[in-house]
């Protein structure tokens, strides 16, 4: 989906504000500096001297932006100036709740971050989960295909059942035309020697749209690979795309693992080519005219040519 844009007057407004949450108690950290610099070229197309740039009151920032197209994203961008620190605090939350408040915006995020501080780490793994879209995939798995295709899902994961009819519809995929996305599916699990669905161990079929992505995107399923797939998730997602990226978050940079699969990792965002290369891969997956965890019946376009489904998805080139 293509989410609204600031006014381009609002650009250095917002990026006041960002940077007022940002240095609330402590100059701009490193990692903080890095994704100002990156999120205001990449998104806002602009290159301003964060030094030079003032603060901006939460009732100033309200004022210029209250009920406009992109407030929502005001508002994402401090949430993730903080996390960027790699340490929150309550005044922290409370900051950002504040701006949220003048700006009209309600965002189930500035509570996650809220718990963050708190140290509900519990609650906040459950409740990311929920929204994310590891919790959109189920949701809709169990909305079509009943509650026993979840249980059998589990059951594959966990080596105690083999779903025989599911891994046969992978299996086909073997034989399907030269240059095709269900070959180049067939060929991803291949390559890195995935079980296929339905198999033991094999992570449920619900899940192969967080496989079609890493595909259709070309990102690898390395650390740094599944950071950059799941920020252009982020990017085209219709419901609450924030969880999503607060996932990666929690997940790459608070060492917080929210799935098996993926390890937990202390601070990878540290890393100015990682950070850049995570907002590069959001803003790529903004350009995605559909939601694909929104009711994508994949299986029609896994004959099609791939580069033609990357055509009518508006999935562009890597840089």
């Amino acid at each position: 989906m293509r989410f609204p844009s600031l006014n381009p007057e609002l650009g250095p407004i917002a990026l006041g504000a960002i940077k007022a949450v940002a240095t609330a108690r402590e100059p701009l950290h490193p990692t903080q500096r890095s994704m100002l610099s990156v999120a205001q070229k990449v998104m806002l197309g602009v290159e301003l001297d964060l030094d030079a740039i003032a603060c901006v009151s939460p009732e100033e920032m309200g004022r210029a932006g209250r009920g406009l197209p992109g407030a929502e994203r005001v508002v994402r961008a401090m949430v993730l100036a903080c996390l960027a620190r790699g340490a929150v605090t309550e005044e922290d939350a409370a900051l950002v709740a504040t701006y949220a408040n003048a700006l009209g915006v309600e965002l189930h995020v500035v509570q996650n971050l809220e718990q963050l501080a708190e140290g509900q780490l519990t609650l906040l793994r459950l409740d990311v989960q929920r929204r994310a879209f590891t919790g959109q995939s189920v949701a809709r798995a169990v909305e079509n295909d009943g509650f026993m295709s979840l249980v059998r899902g589990i059951a594959s994961r966990a080596g105690v059942y083999e779903d025989d009819a599911a891994t046969a519809k992978f299996e086909a995929l073997a034989h399907s035309p030269e240059g095709s996305l269900g070959k180049a599916l067939f060929h991803y699990f291949a390559r890195n020697q995935f079980p296929l669905p339905g198999r033991k161990h094999a992570l449920p079929a619900f899940a192969v749209v967080h496989d079609l992505c890493h595909v259709l995107s070309g990102y690898g399923v390395d650390g740094p690979g599944e950071v950059e797939v799941v920020a252009f998730q982020a990017g085209f997602m219709k419901t609450d795309p924030m969880s999503t990226l607060f996932f990666i978050v929690l997940q790459a940079h608070f060492n917080v693992p929210l799935v098996k699969i993926a390890p937990g990792s202390d601070r990878m965002l540290d890393d100015p080519a990682l950070l850049e290369r995570a907002i590069r891969a959001y803003h790529r997956g903004t350009g995605v005219i559909r939601d694909l965890f929104d009711g994508w019946d994949f299986w029609p376009d896994l004959e099609r040519p791939l580069e033609d489904v990357r055509a009518e998805f508006g999935v562009v080139p890597r840089d």
